[in-house]
């Protein structure tokens, strides 16, 4: 495409072109005395905002050339005060824009959530901007009409200017600027025509003055190079951006701002806010770039017919959350308290799960290999009980613990000794007694035998020495101490019976003897009257 000058034509087509275009700000003069609503005053290196319209509170955000916003609720009584304070790193070089929204339904700080409802606001907004240009504030204010100049002035100061109109210029009928305009040129409904390969209208702002914005703009249309795109942009030419570009073959409404405000992405009837329309899978993207060292990291959340979800793009685009249609109100609900609520909209503790039926929590290994066991508790709808199960179909539930059970009926741990504190009846089913003792084919050892491992060992042979766990605290197996201190009383009723057999046998012998002894007495007796009739 050739390069060349705009010729004059051009440039009085482009300014009819640019007063037809009406930018809409409201602006806060600057103003002193009183300061009468509707107006902001610069105070040394603050700003003071004075309201136009009257409420009970005001709410005021201010967004600064970085980003940064400060928001705050002011009470009509409070003077609206802005200071470079209010925002991290300070204000900074830039432009300035604030928002000022009156409030209705409050009259102290916090009674909107004191007393249940929400701060409704007025509907219309107010809305300004200052500016800090190398450490000095400029307070918006009306532009300085120019001087007109004579047609001579205009020549003296433009010789090679082929066409100068030092007046008003109206034209009634169509206007076309560019190389390629031809005579007789038909222009349908058009009333200004660009026509040529370079299509361009600059905004040269010529302020000089301190504190007026001076930024340059052009509207372009189609790349110039070859390959380039066909598209439409808004091109800030003194900072070397374009913030806004169409490229040709949009779909209609991509971009649509409804007379209320709503904004519609492919629908020209945007029902909220912001209003998606498409069809396959809306969604939105966050991105992170590395630009600013930080690692990238990108997100996406999006929803169809079968889940509304969030999806880590960055890490091979898992959906670690998700909703599917149909889900109950409060499916999930967390609490300003942070209390989470599932099935619940009123959480009282810090998980709360709520069904109108049995309520279960199930914990599964979902691992393919070795034991892929799922545990459920439950609490029970029809008795109230609490139950463990590894059984989905409750035919076998190993733990169950009934509604209404006294206090500490179980406490493990609960005692400085760290031992288990039962408060109640114990009852174990089951075969717990080790009844193998009185097998015929079982061997007890000896009472020899027995004595001779409890002497060496310091403890009775079927009871566990003691135990200690990665803390130094003693530990205690309950099962096998149990059932060893059972085994032991068994072998020591067995040892008491061959005792007790040996010592009746002992006495059989004793019983004997005694009698034999009688019997000899008697004899001896007999003996002796004998020899003392002699």
């Amino acid at each position: 495409m050739r390069p060349h000058s705009f010729p004059t034509a051009m440039l009085v087509s482009a300014l009819a072109l640019s007063t037809a275009v009406f930018i809409s700000t409201v602006a806060f003069p600057t103003s002193a005395g009183n300061s009468p609503g509707g107006q902001a005053e610069a105070r040394g290196g603050s700003v003071q905002l004075y309201p136009r319209i009257a409420a009970p509170a005001y709410q005021v955000r201010l967004v600064a050339p970085s980003g940064a916003v400060f928001e705050n609720l002011y009470m009509a009584n409070e003077p609206i005060i802005l200071t470079p304070g209010q925002m991290k790193g300070g204000w900074g070089n830039g432009s300035f824009t604030y928002e000022i929204t009156p409030v209705r339904g409050v009259t102290v700080r916090g009674a909107s959530q004191a007393g249940g409802g929400a701060v409704k606001a007025l509907t219309q907004s107010e809305t300004g901007s200052f500016r800090i240009q190398d450490g000095r504030l400029f307070v918006s204010t009306s532009a300085t009409e120019q001087t007109r100049r004579s047609m001579k002035a205009l020549a003296d100061d433009n010789p090679a200017a082929d066409q100068v109109i030092p007046d008003d210029l109206i034209v009634q009928g169509s206007t076309c600027v560019g190389l390629d305009c031809v005579l007789n040129e038909s222009f349908g409904f058009d009333t200004i025509r660009l026509k040529e390969n370079n299509l361009r209208i600059a905004f040269d702002d010529t302020s000089a003055s301190a504190g007026f914005p001076a930024n340059d703009w052009q509207l372009l249309a189609n790349d110039s190079a070859s390959g380039g795109l066909s598209k439409f942009s808004i091109e800030d030419v003194t900072g070397a951006k374009t913030p806004f570009t169409v490229v040709a073959g949009a779909p209609t409404n991509s971009f649509y701002v409804g007379s209320n405000g709503k904004v519609g992405f492919r629908t020209s009837t945007p029902v909220l806010d912001l209003h998606m329309n498409t069809s396959d899978t809306p969604a939105i993207r966050f991105e992170q770039n590395n630009a600013g060292g930080f690692s990238a990291q990108t997100w996406d959340v999006a929803g169809n017919e079968a889940n509304f979800f969030v999806r880590d793009v960055t890490s091979g685009s898992r959906l670690p959350f998700r909703i599917r249609p149909g889900a109950p109100t409060s499916s999930l609900d967390i609490a300003a308290s942070g209390n989470v609520g599932i099935g619940t909209a009123s959480p009282a503790a810090s998980l709360d799960v709520g069904r109108a039926g049995d309520a279960t929590i199930r914990i599964s290994n979902l691992l393919t290999t070795g034991v892929t066991t799922d545990w459920d508790i439950k609490n029970n709808s029809g008795s109230g009980r609490l139950t463990i199960t590894d059984d989905p179909t409750a035919a076998r539930i190993p733990f169950k613990l009934g509604a209404g059970a006294d206090n500490n009926l179980l406490r493990v741990g609960a005692l400085a000794s760290n031992t288990v504190d039962i408060n109640g009846n114990l009852v174990v089913t089951g075969t717990i007694t080790p009844d193998y003792v009185f097998k015929k084919d079982f061997r007890i050892p000896s009472i020899q035998e027995h004595a001779k491992l409890m002497w060496k060992n310091s403890h009775l042979p079927k009871m566990q020495p003691a135990q200690t766990n990665a803390h130094g605290q003693g530990v205690i197996n309950v099962g096998q101490r149990a059932q060893g201190m059972l085994e032991e009383l068994e072998y020591a009723h067995v040892y008491i019976e061959q005792l007790h057999g040996d010592v009746q046998g002992l006495k059989k012998d004793v019983d004997k003897r005694d009698a034999e002894l009688a019997q000899l007495r008697r004899e001896i007796a007999l003996i002796k009257a004998e020899l003392r009739k002699q």
